[in-house]
């Protein structure tokens, strides 16, 4: 009795303390406020003296006072923050400026940033206001300045209805390139797109007062801007984002009301494709009281600079932030400055530990720029949220506030922790296998990936990609994958064989003639080449000597010590050389088949066979690194270093460029796991189709053979390929178990084929255990 009393009065206590930890969450925090939204109108403009003391620009260097309270729809008092646009304009160079509480001391942060003169560039802010409704404005270099108003909050001391955010996750509205959410078609100058919100991105159909999203303008025809307001009312004085010209993208983010039909509306000045994501929505009246949503300004702070920590954001790779507002936020307003960017990119930001979404919060027009964008940006649990790069940029942060209430919900199939440049979390058996291995054969470096039933589970990278310079190898290293370049263009041509562009029976002459006319004297046999002799090597070309390489005297004395350095070169030499035997009756391995699959896709599509194989293959597939490889000089990004020997040395006059399709790409282990998958899954080809590329030829007696592009294995029940070039080996390989897996490594030893198998059966069976999370959509 005493036991059940015991257990009883725990309980109690244990209900008591839940509830007070549920009235402690429920608290309003000193300073929460509640959003109470505007249509846009105008505060400031300095081109005509409206809210300034007198007409002119801002000085370099100089502060001004700006009234707020009393203005613009923000009432004479009790107005807490102020939500506005801020437009820098004629700007006298590259500069930038900061908004605070008027008596405070200004803070080591920007709102606006412009790069040069005669820009005009905005940005949304939110600002506390001083107890008199003022704020000050600092301008680092000269400029114009227009502040339109977009709402105020006030504080409140309990539960609310109305003014509160609801975090969402990203999710796209609008976009009229693809004609989601409007027609597609590029909004002309001087129109206005209607937007439904209400009941869509996860926004009520009733009940929601407001809407932040992050507006992007892209495709512009020149130099405009656009303005949003609520759905059903005249169009104000005001604009959200400006465009400096022709081809710009923009991004701005909006808080909007909406209007009484669930709309709000989108005016371009000037011609251009609208792109709206909605991050959440504020409620109205109707809603019932809480705390949650609150917003709660602190004072503005950098809370991450890579420029300071040396940690550049690489491109494709997602980066996690933490935010230290003192307690668990639902949210944080916060300004995001990419700069000194590597190319033309986009930056997404989004709750940490969920799937990046279709979205993106600023974006560069080039090299070297700086744009910032204010956003609203939903949390998960620890006050974490994601950035993920385009590509390779510095990236500032500066914190304004945040918001109450529950952060979202992780997804359980999505990393917790970001992979870095070396791959996902370390499995040490399998790692060890690779590096026992690398350290035994004398090669610099490696690159693996390992996917289970379709999820890349696993992808490391070992050594260096440059031994000369000491240069780390990276899961987007670019290693050459040499024959492995085979698959994917033979999985090209099958596409086009599945649409009835191409036939397996088609023969290779004379639809290649004008390319490669059979030279007079050619054994007679070649014209019976078929698409199908190519695929599976089964054309009759000799094996023993290659055009492309001066590994034989044959080829030296035909081509000097350079090899043949293109397809259609080295094709006339060896149509010249008598075939090992008919077409169609045994199979010899060799780069020929592949060197003219290549011009046999150009001459149905049209096309270089590079794009042919990007469009049919790379993109459908997912596959992001590949390049074609130039033999000397001129380094890709992320390239790894292959010790290429000197062209007059034996076996070194080669160029991967003239092996084209046979070759000549370069990749990485993550892609060609990708691969396989979507070639498995039926993604890329039909399920019949994949089995005609993996069938048995008529003359095959073994339990391995060359298929059309593959080579199977366990009578076809697995099927991959190698690849071996000068001072790199590779191979990919899908399992009849559901795994595949691929690896690429820096070195030169014989037996490439036999030695990789063995190596990763081993490193596959040394592993405990896989992660159950896909680890794809964070990989490069």
């Amino acid at each position: 009795m005493r036991k059940v009393l015991a257990v009883a009065l725990a309980v109690v206590a244990m209900l008591g303390l839940v509830a007070t930890a549920e009235r402690a969450e429920a608290a309003v925090p000193t300073g929460a406020s509640r959003l109470v939204p505007l249509p846009p109108a105008r505060l400031v403009d300095t081109r005509t003296g409206l809210g300034v003391a007198a007409i002119g620009p801002v000085g370099t260097d100089a502060t001004i006072a700006v009234d707020v309270a009393g203005h613009a729809g923000v009432p004479a008092s009790g107005a807490s923050a102020v939500v506005v646009n801020v437009t820098m304009t004629e700007t006298a160079g590259p500069g930038f400026l900061t908004l605070w509480p008027d008596g405070g001391t200004r803070p080591t942060v920007s709102s606006v940033n412009a790069t040069g003169a005669d820009q005009t560039v905005a940005n949304l802010a939110v600002v506390t206001l001083s107890a008199a409704g003022r704020l000050q404005l600092f301008a680092h270099r000269s400029t114009h300045v227009v502040i339109d108003v977009a709402g105020y909050f006030t504080t409140t001391t309990a539960a609310v209805a109305a003014g509160r955010f609801v975090p969402l996750a990203p999710r796209r509205i609008l976009d009229t390139r693809e004609g989601d959410g409007a027609p597609a078609t590029r909004p002309a100058s001087g129109s206005t797109t209607v937007l439904t919100v209400a009941g869509r991105g996860g926004v009520p159909a009733t009940g929601a007062a407001a809407v932040a999203l992050t507006l992007t303008a892209t495709e512009a025809s020149t130099a405009g801007y656009v303005t949003a307001w609520p759905g059903g009312r005249e169009r104000p004085l005001a604009s959200n984002l400006n465009l400096p010209g022709a081809g710009a993208t923009v991004a701005n983010t909006v808080i909007v009301p909406v209007g009484a039909d669930g709309t709000v509306a989108l005016y371009a000045q000037k011609a251009t494709h609208l792109v709206a994501d909605v991050v959440g929505w504020f409620t109205g009246d109707d809603a019932a009281a809480s705390t949650d949503g609150l917003y709660v300004p602190i004072a503005p702070r950098r809370t991450f600079d890579t420029r300071v920590t040396g940690a550049r954001l690489s491109a494709r790779f997602r980066r996690d932030l933490t935010f230290d507002v003192g307690t668990e936020a639902a949210g944080v307003i916060a300004n995001l400055t990419i700069t000194d960017t590597a190319a033309p990119l986009y930056l997404t930001a989004y709750p940490a530990a969920t799937p990046r979404p279709l979205a993106s919060n600023v974006n560069a027009d080039g090299a070297g720029a700086t744009r910032a964008n204010l956003a609203v940006l939903p949390l998960t649990a620890g006050n974490r949220a994601s950035v993920y790069p385009s590509d390779d940029t510095d990236l500032v942060v500066d914190a304004a506030g945040w918001f109450t209430g529950r952060p979202l919900a992780v997804d359980a199939a999505v990393a917790s922790s970001a992979p870095g440049l070396g791959g996902s979390a370390p499995i040490a058996a399998f790692d060890r296998e690779i590096t026992d291995f690398l350290d035994a054969k004398g090669a610099s470096g490696a690159s693996v990936a390992v996917s289970r039933n379709g999820k890349l589970v696993y992808v490391r990278s070992y050594g260096l990609a440059d031994a000369a310079n000491g240069e780390a190898a990276r899961i987007d290293s670019r290693f050459r994958i040499a024959s492995m370049s085979k698959p994917l263009a033979a999985t090209a041509a099958m596409r086009l064989i599945e649409r009835g562009q191409l036939s397996l029976s088609t023969r290779v002459w004379p639809l290649i003639d004008t390319r490669v006319p059979l030279p007079a004297g050619a054994d007679p046999r070649a014209a019976a080449i078929t698409v199908r002799d190519l695929l599976e090597h089964s054309s009759g070309f000799l094996g023993w000597m290659d055009p492309f390489f001066n590994d034989t005297k044959e080829v030296v004395d035909a081509f000097g010590s350079q090899g043949a350095s293109s397809c259609e070169q080295g094709a006339a030499w060896f149509l010249t050389w008598p075939l090992a035997y008919a077409p169609g009756t045994d199979s010899i391995y060799t780069n020929m088949d592949y060197c003219l699959l290549g011009l046999v896709l150009e001459q149905v599509t049209g096309r270089p066979w590079a794009e042919v194989v990007t469009g049919e293959v790379l993109i459908p597939a997912g596959m992001r690194n590949e390049r074609v490889a130039r033999t000397r000089n001129d380094r890709l990004p992320h390239e790894a270093v292959h010790v290429t020997p000197a062209a007059d040395e034996l076996g070194g006059g080669w160029f991967m460029e003239g092996l084209g399709p046979a070759g000549a790409w370069l990749g990485t282990a993550a892609d060609l796991v990708r691969f396989l998958d979507r070639l498995a899954d039926g993604t890329l080809v039909t399920p019949a189709t994949l089995a005609t590329m993996k069938a048995a030829p008529t003359y095959n007696d073994g339990t391995g053979w060359w298929g059309l592009g593959l080579r199977a294995h366990d009578n076809g029940a697995s099927f991959g390929h190698t690849g071996s070039l000068k001072n790199a080996r590779g191979m990919e390989m899908h399992q009849a178990d559901g795994t595949t897996w691929a690896i690429l490594v820096n070195g030169t030893f014989p037996d490439h084929a036999d030695q990789l198998s063995a190596l990763m059966a081993r490193a596959l069976a040394a592993a405990p255990a896989w992660p159950a999370i896909d680890l794809g959509p964070d990989i490069p």
